[in-house]
């Protein structure tokens, strides 16, 4: 939200959350499967109601990233930054 990107312990914790799931269940499929989640998450975050002190440019990013995730055949955390661009 502040610097446009997914960076530092964000980034490290969204990396770990994966990878500790994919280890723990055993669920490889999970990235094959995420892109609807993210998209209805990023239409509710990109909505003015739910979230109205988003910039519009903001919200132009997260619909870059809905976009991008949506194309993806997989979901892949170390990339995240690519689907927000």
């Amino acid at each position: 939200m502040h610097n446009g990107e997914v960076r530092g312990a964000y980034l490290e914790g969204l990396q770990l959350f994966f990878e500790d799931y994919v280890r723990e269940s055993g669920d490889n499929e999970v990235y094959s499967v995420l892109q609807p989640f993210y998209a209805f998450r990023g239409v509710v975050v990109a909505n003015p109601l739910f979230y109205p002190d988003l910039t519009i440019e903001k919200r132009k990013t997260i619909f870059r990233f809905i976009q991008n995730i949506l194309d993806a055949k997989r979901f892949e955390p170390e990339k995240v930054n690519e689907y927000l661009g």
